[in-house]
């Protein structure tokens, strides 16, 4: 998958959950902790 549509995922589960766990985001797609703060730094400035 790439970064683009896990970060699209991820905004639509922190739009109906209201938060997100790292570690189960990074279960979830199969990547790194680290990954997922990456796209969650880029989510946060497309935001933001």
């Amino acid at each position: 998958m790439l970064a683009i549509q896990r970060i699209k995922e991820i905004e639509n589960i922190l739009n109906e959950k209201g938060n997100v766990v790292i570690s189960s985001l990074s279960k979830l797609f199969k990547v790194s902790e680290e990954t997922i703060r990456r796209d969650l730094d880029k989510l946060e400035k497309i935001i933001f």
